[in-house]
């Protein structure tokens, strides 16, 4: 095993004033580029930092049977996090004690988005099976200990398309989907109410305006 070291000497690259020009060694091996140090000393440098970086404290892992494709915090509950994974599962987790809450199931095809109800109460959920449903949140009990449950949808709405990403309206009981179009649907409907569509192109993301 072979290891590079690189060290510098501050004070040969300190400027002592801020008009001075900047000190760059060159490498004269016609065999090497001319500023092959001064590219493997950035490298390095950025390396460092990197693991800096990255080597914040590891609290926890929530698992999962697969991978997971789509994250959702409920906005009126801090604690609890719903996460989709490509296998159809959804769990909803109790992050403070590190506990699953609820397994939703009904999914058969990879989960491309949640997205919560301005009252934290209820949830929807998008997939590749070309499904929307539509789940209740239930609160963490303050009792510790494993609470894993299974639990069905509430509504269950069919589109035509894969969808790829959902999004709920911040007042009202509507909900938008994207896919090969944008659908945005109601709560009381199986339908959706409108359609939007912009050329060939597939939509992977829609939001709604948090102002209108």
């Amino acid at each position: 095993m072979k290891v590079k070291t690189i060290n510098r000497n501050e004070e040969e690259l300190t400027r002592e004033r801020s008009q001075d020009l900047k000190k760059v060694h060159r490498n004269y091996d016609p065999a090497l580029h001319q500023f092959q140090k001064a590219h493997e000393y950035i490298r390095a440098l950025n390396a460092a930092k990197l693991e800096r970086v990255f080597a914040k404290p590891f609290i926890a892992a929530l698992p999962h049977s697969d991978g997971i494709t789509c994250l959702a915090r409920n906005p009126r509950i801090l604690n609890s996090l719903l996460a989709g994974a490509a296998d159809g599962d959804i769990k909803i987790w109790d992050i403070p004690a590190k506990r699953t809450l609820r397994r939703l199931k009904g999914h058969t095809g990879a989960v491309r988005g949640i997205s919560f109800a301005p009252d934290g109460e209820t949830c929807v959920s998008c997939s590749t099976d070309c499904s929307v449903r539509l789940w209740k949140v239930p609160f963490a009990p303050l009792q510790p200990g494993p609470v894993e449950a299974e639990e069905s949808a509430v509504l269950e709405f069919q589109g035509k398309n894969a969808f790829r990403g959902i999004d709920h309206h911040w007042r009202e009981n509507l909900f938008a989907t994207a896919g090969a179009v944008v659908d945005v649907w109601r709560h009381e409907r199986s339908e959706p109410v409108n359609t939007f569509t912009w050329g060939a192109d597939s939509i992977l993301s829609v939001r709604f305006n948090p102002v209108r």
